[in-house]
């Protein structure tokens, strides 16, 4: 059902066996700089955009909900989901089977949510995916900026950006991670990334591979291999790494104290 602020142009087109309809601005949407009489994206039976949202371009809403004030444009897509919140979702992103609510939302890019739910505790909460990032079957609270997984989600996050995290079950690729608690338990691979925070903790991860990690108090527990180029830490404890690699071990000893544990078993501490 759409809101008395948007109609249908008559225009349709079939695909897959559901019948899409593009739809006109009637009145304007001033929040969102779209005037009346603007043609708008596709929209199927089933689908409900709420006053102060808009789909423009050919941008699709297959099925699913829009509330509060946001834009679907370009060449993005929501199917089967519910988005609420203010923001963009845009590019050639797209939002599948999923539960987005979260105040500020910019999805961009070829960024993918699929059968998951991003929630956000506070009105300062915001979601940010940009470039190839997906966050896949996972289950994310956002409480004061910072993204809570639990251990049946999984997150892959390739050539994006996401800020402050606990992170459980993921793959980590040419990205960026920043925030005052960053935990990354049980990832796969890491590789060609940025991870800065005040607090880290990196503990059961199978290959960390030219990674970067800063932060003032940083934990690295159980790791197989390890080939960093950088680690800075005020605090820094390294615990069961079975393979450590030239520039991490020059790096680590900078830092006052060092715990080596596994791999020296005696505390070094820095000269």
């Amino acid at each position: 059902m759409m809101n008395q602020t948007i109609g249908f142009t008559g225009e349709t087109r079939e695909e897959d066996g559901f019948t899409f309809k593009r739809i006109k601005a009637i009145q304007d949407i001033p929040s969102l700089n779209v005037k009346a009489g603007t043609t708008g994206g596709w929209v199927t039976e089933g689908s409900t955009i709420e006053k102060g949202s808009w789909v423009a371009n050919n941008a699709v809403l297959h099925e699913s909900h829009l509330k509060g004030a946001i834009l679907l444009k370009r060449h993005a897509y929501v199917i089967d989901s519910v988005v609420q919140g203010n923001g963009v979702i845009g590019g050639d992103s797209g939002i599948n089977q999923s539960t987005v609510q979260v105040e500020n939302i910019t999805v961009s890019g070829q960024a993918l949510i699929h059968k998951s739910k991003v929630v956000g505790k506070t009105k300062e909460s915001s979601l940010t995916l940009s470039d190839k990032s997906h966050i896949i079957q996972s289950d994310i609270t956002i409480v004061d900026n910072q993204l809570l997984m639990d251990g049946t989600s999984r997150l892959i996050l390739i050539e994006g950006k996401i800020a402050g995290m606990v992170l459980d079950n993921a793959w980590i690729r040419t990205s960026e991670i920043e925030g005052t608690a960053i935990s990354l338990k049980d990832v796969g691979l890491m590789e060609y990334s940025q991870i800065k925070g005040e607090n880290i903790v990196l503990d059961s991860i199978h290959q960390v591979r030219k990674t970067s990690f800063k932060g003032s108090n940083l934990y690295i527990g159980s790791i197989g291999e390890l080939s960093s180029e950088q680690i800075e830490g005020t605090n820094l404890h390294l615990e069961k790494i079975k393979e450590a690699i030239g520039e991490m071990i020059q790096e680590a000893l900078k830092s006052e104290p060092v715990m080596l544990d596994e791999l020296f078993g005696d505390e070094v501490s820095a000269q």
